[in-house]
């Protein structure tokens, strides 16, 4: 799942790294849901989830999205976009791509595209 923000006004996410990796650990247990990676770039962030239905995800993205937004007064900037992935290589590849763009956006790892 990516969260896009319009970050124009309040500059990059990456300064809020540790609100914005405790924010969704915060409402794991409630939602009943579990983060496997999370990514953060200058813009998005990326979560790598599992649920159990529907309404747990549904609320889950509501109040991160809605706390996060409240407390750094942003805009996101699209709907969340979510992809269903397999077990197995797909999983493997989501987690991978998600830990590496932070990497990337931090200029650890060179852009790779």
């Amino acid at each position: 799942m990516v969260l896009r923000a319009d970050v124009k006004s309040t500059g990059s996410l990456l300064r809020h790294r540790g609100f914005i990796y405790s924010t969704p650990a915060h409402f794991c247990k409630k939602f009943d849901v579990r983060v496997y990676e999370q990514g953060l770039a200058s813009n998005h962030i990326h979560l790598v989830l599992k649920f159990k239905d529907r309404e747990d995800y549904k609320g889950f993205i509501r109040a991160v999205s809605g706390v996060v937004a409240k407390t750094l007064n942003l805009k996101w900037t699209y709907r969340p976009f979510t992809k269903v992935i397999e077990w197995g290589r797909p999983f493997k590849r989501a987690c991978t791509y998600a830990f590496r763009n932070e990497y990337e956006a931090l200029g650890i790892v060179p852009y790779k595209e």
